[in-house]
């Protein structure tokens, strides 16, 4: 239930938590998961980093790397730090949390510096070049947008067209950008 909230509405999942905590209920690694992501989104920053020691020093979970990437994107001003205070090799989650949450807050340097650590670990993953060349189009530098694009067509690194599920009369339909036509798939 708290997965579920926690996509759809971000601070029930919290409420529901709470409760949950109240009547001695145990939460598990997934569901503090999802807690952190909520709290992110609901834009509960301090309430999100207190969960996030608590799961070690109340509940003795090993934080691992989505916990950590989770808190990232909700500690984005402090995230470098968190990054190095992590006791382990950052890994490609990390940096791809770092680098959605510089595109979505417009922070250009750091989002710079994610997408190269990405390159160095994911080199053939279009999704953080198109994050780095949308990063620059949102900036108005249009020019490093259209170079970041062209690099990837040098290394024959190619857009995912993007898609999207509509429900319609009991049909999934499918647009693709790319195409601009509807497919109707019974």
């Amino acid at each position: 239930m708290i997965a579920a909230l926690g996509q759809h509405g971000r601070l029930q999942a919290i409420v529901l938590f709470e409760q949950t905590l109240k009547e001695d209920i145990v939460p598990d690694l997934k569901t503090f998961l999802t807690i952190l992501s909520a709290s992110s989104h609901a834009s509960l920053v301090k309430e999100g980093h207190c969960y996030f020691n608590s799961m070690h020093i109340c509940y003795g979970i090993v934080l691992g790397e989505d916990h950590y990437a989770r808190l990232i994107d909700s500690l984005f001003s402090e995230a470098i730090d968190v990054i190095e205070s992590m006791p382990f090799e950052s890994g490609a989650p990390i940096w791809k949390s770092l680098l959605a949450g510089c595109w979505m807050y417009g922070n250009m340097d750091l989002g710079i510096q994610a997408a190269e650590r990405l390159f160095e670990l994911m080199p053939q993953h279009n999704r953080n070049y198109v994050l780095l060349s949308n990063i620059y189009a949102t900036a108005g530098m249009l020019i490093d947008a259209a170079k970041v694009r062209k690099l990837m067509g040098d290394w024959g690194i190619k857009k995912e067209p993007g898609c999207r599920s509509i429900g319609l009369r009991f049909k999934a339909r499918f647009m693709c950008s790319w195409l601009l036509i509807l497919c109707i798939i019974i």
